[in-house]
């Protein structure tokens, strides 16, 4: 279960609380960032405000379709343990990899979704959702390779969401490719602790310069102020 986030109630300590604070749109950010957890043998998708080890530092599955297909769907939870409001631009950067290891021109075609929901009683609802660029031909070329990039994305939270306590903010995310020369694999990486050597992200042989230049995946989200 991800770590509950605290925040003050006077005007001075809530401004204290948030990462950033854009006065012109009356919003606070904090970022989160993704990892996993493996509790008892269950592995959770989690988000903190700290930087522990994640359990996995990257996700990965096989892309063999010649149609865009969901090859990874993960949801990253932070329960709140008071009412917050949430309403602005939300900012997602996280890093795909795609490729093959052993096996020379494997590539696909991939992108990434964001959705941001509420899980409040058992029951989720959508707030907002936001879509990457896409990548083409990503992945190994002539020598066997894993290739990295590191993409952000806004995702805009017109209307404000009410989370009440207990309340659980989900943030989603979908990895979606199709082949375009062999089957590739396709990695999400989401370490805290940025770890990119070979073992934490694979790049395959020694492709060490095709090392991704972080496994952070952050997630910026906006609550109101409330001064």
């Amino acid at each position: 279960m991800a770590v509950p986030t605290k925040f003050r109630k006077s005007a001075e300590g809530a401004i204290a609380s948030y990462d950033f604070v854009d006065i012109a749109e009356g919003t606070g950010i904090v970022v989160f960032n993704g990892f996993t957890q493996n509790n008892s043998g269950a592995l959770a998708y989690a988000l903190t405000r700290n930087s522990p080890h994640s359990n996995e530092v990257n996700t990965n599955f096989s892309a063999d379709d010649a149609a865009y297909t969901k090859r990874i769907d993960a949801d990253f939870d932070v329960v709140f343990n008071r009412p917050e409001r949430v309403k602005g631009k939300m900012y997602v950067t996280l890093t795909l990899g795609a490729g093959e290891e052993t096996t020379a021109n494997r590539r696909c075609d991939m992108f990434f979704v964001a959705r941001l929901r509420k899980v409040s009683g058992g029951i989720e609802t959508e707030v907002a959702i936001g879509q990457s660029e896409k990548l083409t031909g990503w992945g190994s070329d002539a020598s066997a390779a894993v290739d990295y990039k590191t993409l952000s994305i806004e995702v805009d939270i017109a209307t404000m969401e009410r989370y009440r306590k207990d309340d659980t903010l989900r943030v989603t995310i979908e990895v979606w490719a199709k082949i375009s020369n062999g089957n590739a694999v396709v990695y999400l990486l989401h370490d805290p602790k940025d770890r990119t050597d070979d073992d934490s992200a694979p790049v395959g042989g020694s492709q060490t310069t095709l090392l991704p230049a972080t496994s952070i995946m952050s997630v910026f989200i906006p609550f109101i102020l409330d001064l």
